[in-house]
């Protein structure tokens, strides 16, 4: 296909891309050298015109492999897109197919509407006859029609996705725009000690003036104080019990040892 696009490319060098009128005039040139090729190479009984007869004298081998060359190019790129259009108004299923395929895109598909379709109307004008060479350009097959309205999808396509784009681009600043704030606001939080962002509420930080501290603080010295007395209390309660029951069995033994003396 590389080489069919640049053989058509080489045929139409130098000429403007948005003269149509010299492009049909390359695409004429190329239409009356395919006639008088054919009828050197085949054989004609009519006799030459003086166009004709100058026609064929520029007929070279060199040239004529070029003419042939494109001719074959534009077969070739003619029946690819007739495919393409076959395909796409198959359905949706063939639609999805060719999603996938690395198709030719804007510039290509303008170039084949600008080159080929001027070769095409040469060939049907001029080497098929069909018609007179100078009258309106009728004459245009269905591809082409089709090509120009998938060409202006391409076109909306393209808007669309811009348009997409240009919204993707627009989410991205505003979420940067949120991280930085955040972060603005984490640096301030942290600058205040305060990992909520708020001020704590009144009261809730006691301070050395605070009354209500204080009282808090007595009532803890005094439970203190309270257990200190109980421990100390259970203490003194064991050690007199412990003291009794042993000044008791001092007591009986010596009562044991007065009356085993009075025995003996």
């Amino acid at each position: 296909m590389r080489i069919h696009l640049g053989n058509i490319y080489g045929w139409f060098n130098g000429v403007s891309k948005n003269n149509e009128k010299e492009a049909n005039e390359r695409g004429d040139y190329w239409g009356e050298l395919v006639k008088e090729m054919r009828k050197k190479k085949f054989g004609s009984k009519k006799p030459l015109t003086e166009k004709e007869k100058k026609i064929e004298s520029k007929l070279t081998d060199e040239l004529m492999k070029q003419v042939d060359d494109v001719d074959k190019a534009r077969r070739t790129v003619n029946f690819f897109y007739e495919r393409f259009m076959v395909m796409w108004r198959v359905g949706e299923v063939s639609r999805d197919t060719l999603n996938n395929v690395d198709f030719p895109g804007k510039g290509r598909i303008s170039d084949f509407l600008f080159y080929v379709r001027a070769l095409d109307h040469a060939n049907y004008y001029i080497v098929m006859g069909k018609g007179k060479k100078d009258e309106n350009r009728e004459y245009t097959p269905e591809v082409y029609e089709f090509m120009e309205e998938y060409l202006e999808i391409l076109e909306q396509q393209s808007e669309e996705n811009k348009r997409l784009k240009l919204k993707r681009k627009e989410l991205r600043m505003e979420r940067r725009i949120k991280r930085a704030e955040k972060k603005k606001q984490d640096k301030k939080e942290k600058a205040n000690g305060n990992g909520s962002g708020n001020p704590p509420p009144p009261g809730s930080i006691p301070t050395k003036n605070d009354p209500s501290s204080s009282n808090s603080s007595h009532s803890n010295n005094n439970n203190k104080l309270s257990d200190v007395e109980e421990a100390c209390s259970s203490s003194s309660s064991s050690s007199s019990s412990s003291s009794s029951s042993s000044s008791s069995s001092s007591s009986s033994s010596s009562s044991s040892n007065s009356s085993s003396s009075g025995l003996q």
